[in-house]
């Protein structure tokens, strides 16, 4: 009489393709998640950028988003001048947190460049020099989102890709 039971190279062959099916799906899933966390932070960096130039246009002053990395996260906070400084020939905007701004929290580190983006007086795009605590840049009129390049549209402030 034969035996029914599963011999130890069966018993392993399963094991195996159990496995490997698992790690496939946790990947898919991750890829997923991270595409929804992505595709839900858009939406936000826009409504930060039309606050922004609307805070601009009302008050008369630069305004602008400071994207930044804090821990594992990337955050943005809305900044505004207090003044504008000339070093030397060289006008640099000096940036400070609006006062009761939020902090937002948009996704992992990394997740976009670390950059300033600056409206005028009159609520359109400026290239100027800023200087925000330690940093110090041009603003931009780029923003690179999960390896994505945006591009910021000069009079209304919405993203493009």
């Amino acid at each position: 009489m034969k035996n029914r039971g599963f011999t130890l190279i069966e018993a392993l062959t399963v094991v195996t393709i159990v496995s490997i099916l698992v790690s496939l799906c946790y990947l898919a899933v991750k890829t997923i998640s991270s595409s929804v966390e992505i595709q839900s932070s858009l939406p936000v960096i826009d409504s930060l950028l039309g606050l922004s130039r609307n805070t601009a246009r009302k008050n008369g002053l630069y305004a602008g988003i400071y994207f930044y990395d804090q821990n594992d996260s990337v955050c943005a906070m809305e900044v505004i001048d207090n003044k504008i400084i000339d070093y030397n020939d060289l006008e640099i905007v000096l940036l400070w947190r609006l006062e009761g701004s939020e902090i937002h929290e948009l996704g992992p580190k990394g997740f976009i460049n670390q950059s300033v983006v600056i409206f005028s007086k009159e609520g359109r795009l400026a290239w100027k020099k800023i200087r925000i605590n330690n940093y110090q840049n041009l603003s931009d009129r780029n923003l690179q989102i999960d390896d994505v390049n945006y591009t910021i549209n000069s009079y209304t402030g919405k993203l493009i890709r």
